[in-house]
């Protein structure tokens, strides 16, 4: 008998999703057979090939077989899924949540580009009715560009409210690039029910001036004209 097996803790609402289509040709139905022990609270669906179940509660330290008949178009088999519920274990997800965040990083003066910040907040906030507000400060907590977040989008993973959203940064043509006395960074800000969450990225500022200042070496050849090339800090109508 085919068997899947997966864990949750006691207050995760888990989901979770079991291929079928190794296990009969195209499967059409499917029949839930008992569950032993019981006490898990379960609901599932047939989505394609793929058995989709979520859980919650349970009692921990406590594995429950779940049994299913899985119906194709030429025959049917029985599956067995089991969940373990155990609160020693702890979800991956919860380890490292800045690394769902596209970062800037580095940017150049008189550009913009799009970030994506990540907040995990306690379920018990509603978050639904929050903003975000982003600021560009120096090492002097000066703020020189601000904005507000052009999406908002609340995810709930049975254990925290995951916000995501995503912010269009600016940076101003006359910022000074990063040295050793410049220093920038992004400070996200969550507002909800007023209460003030903050995220905050380190970010590099370079100079727009990609052409060095000044004229280009020129080999003069006999015979032949010269061009000359010259870049000049501000505009002039003639030189």
């Amino acid at each position: 008998m085919n068997t899947f097996i997966f864990s949750k803790n006691t207050a995760e609402i888990a989901e979770f999703s079991a291929d079928l289509s190794t296990i009969v040709d195209t499967p059409i139905n499917i029949k839930f057979l008992a569950m032993n022990p019981c006490g898990l609270l379960v609901n599932y669906n047939l989505v394609g090939d793929t058995l989709k179940i979520k859980a919650k509660s349970g009692e921990i330290n406590t594995s429950y077989c779940l049994n299913f008949l899985i119906q194709g178009t030429s025959e049917e088999k029985e599956i067995r899924v089991v969940i373990l519920v155990n609160d020693n274990i702890t979800p991956i997800r919860k380890s490292a949540p800045d690394a769902f965040m596209d970062l800037v990083g580095t940017m150049r003066s008189g550009e913009t580009t799009v970030s994506t910040v990540v907040f995990n907040i306690d379920q018990n906030i509603d978050v639904k009715q929050g903003y975000i507000i982003w600021e560009l400060i120096n090492n002097n907590s000066e703020v020189i560009s601000s904005g507000n977040a052009f999406s908002y989008t609340v995810q709930n993973n049975g254990l925290e409210n995951q916000v995501l959203s995503e912010c269009l940064i600016v940076c101003p043509s006359d910022i000074l690039p990063t040295a050793q006395g410049n220093v920038y960074q992004i400070r996200y800000t969550l507002s909800v029910n007023e209460q003030n969450f903050y995220q905050y990225e380190a970010v590099h500022i370079e100079s727009n001036i990609s052409v060095p200042i000044g004229s280009q070496d020129i080999v003069e050849l006999v015979g032949n004209k010269t061009t000359c090339s010259i870049v000049l800090p501000n505009l002039y109508e003639h030189v």
